[in-house]
């Protein structure tokens, strides 16, 4: 299994996207793989309380053990990111 999010903006504008959940089937023991891209500027706090979030949110809504989560967290530069086809760097 494998969850993808996209979180980008500052922190009281982010946007979130979530593809590929797909629960585990009954019987199997997958691992869950989470991966976070989001712009860089954020302290080991939030990422902390974060990946704590998110790995809550797998253990209650697909039944699978804490244990069993990875959370890769994927950081870019803002010149490395465009939305509309413009680099985030240059958004006001």
């Amino acid at each position: 299994m494998e969850v993808s999010l996209l979180l980008g903006g500052d922190d009281e504008k982010c946007q979130k996207i979530i593809s590929g959940v797909s629960p585990c089937e009954e019987g199997e023991h997958g691992m869950p793989l989470v991966q976070v891209e989001m712009l860089e500027g954020r302290n080991e706090d939030q990422k902390r309380e974060m990946v704590k979030e998110v790995t809550n949110a797998l253990v209650k809504t697909i039944n699978c053990n804490a244990a069993d989560i990875w959370v890769i967290i994927r950081e870019m530069k803002k010149e490395n990111f465009a939305v509309e086809g413009t680099l985030f760097v240059d958004k006001s």
